[in-house]
């Protein structure tokens, strides 16, 4: 767990920066070293919309309103994971001559980037055209995410 007391007020905001990010797209995040486990035993298409859909819901439900310091402590440490999980899993699926899963088990840290952005244009875009979306556009950038992860660990600016 992050101790905001033992770190400098530049370490502290930029650490709760990269959790804010990462929080925002907490699912595809997280999903970098399961998704090649669930390439071995489900069909690629059904993983990739799933992980689509539950990004996309939780951006809009969940990223806005609740922020776990205990959860975005934990998700770098388990996200290490993807340095063993993808190369075997893609192995695996490569000797069952699937080589485009295994390219995709392989490569899924980097399709996780290539889903996020087509998200937040869809967000923008919806904020654009339909007044409701306006205000979740809003609380789903980073600085609100950020404070609110500070807030829950504690934090308060030291004064000069």
């Amino acid at each position: 767990m992050w101790r905001p007391a033992e770190h400098s007020d530049q370490e502290n905001l930029q650490w709760a920066w990269l959790r804010a990010v990462e929080w925002i797209n907490w699912p595809l995040f997280i999903s970098q070293p399961v998704v090649p486990v669930l390439l071995y035993f489900f069909t690629w298409q059904s993983i990739v919309i799933s992980a689509v859909v539950i990004a996309y819901v939780w951006r809009i439900v969940v990223a806005q309103r609740f922020v776990s310091a205990s959860l975005v402590g934990f998700g770098p440490f388990f996200v290490l994971l993807k340095f063993v999980s993808c190369p075997v899993m893609a192995f695996l699926i490569w000797q069952q001559n699937d080589r485009w899963i295994a390219g995709l088990a392989l490569l899924w840290p980097l399709a996780v980037h290539l889903i996020e952005w087509p998200l937040t244009m869809l967000e923008a875009v919806l904020a654009a055209f339909f007044p409701v979306f306006e205000k979740s556009q809003r609380t789903m950038d980073i600085g609100p995410v950020q404070q609110r992860l500070m807030s829950a660990l504690g934090y308060t600016r030291r004064d000069r």
